[in-house]
């Protein structure tokens, strides 16, 4: 029996049997995609674990140490960016204070 066949006397059959048709399909694909993982996940393990774990651990305790250093330098540059904008709201507000106070003396004369 053809492939296409097959399809076209699925199609002429009711719809409850082709729901099941439908299920058993997902479920077949979903076996094979979880056989796969299972397989690629086995094989993931088995190389990790020939891999010279004391080179790795010291790898990732050098990444470590790299990332504190970055994180402090971006925590100084945040403090600095506070310092700054501390600074310019001071003078942002010394500058409008003058202002302000020359605008209501010009209206209290008109």
């Amino acid at each position: 029996m053809d492939i296409l066949e097959k399809i076209e006397n699925i199609r002429k059959k009711p719809e409850h049997i082709r729901r099941r048709y439908v299920w058993v399909m997902v479920l077949i694909c979903g076996a094979l995609i979880f056989l796969i993982w299972m397989f690629s996940l086995k094989n993931s393990f088995y190389i990790n674990k020939t891999q010279d774990t004391s080179a790795s651990k010291d790898e990732i305790l050098k990444n470590l140490k790299e990332s504190g250093k970055a994180l402090n330098e971006i925590k100084n540059g945040v403090n600095e960016l506070k310092e700054v904008g501390k600074s310019v709201e001071n003078n942002s507000s010394e500058i409008a204070n003058p202002v302000l106070e020359n605008s209501n003396s010009s209206n209290l004369n008109q």
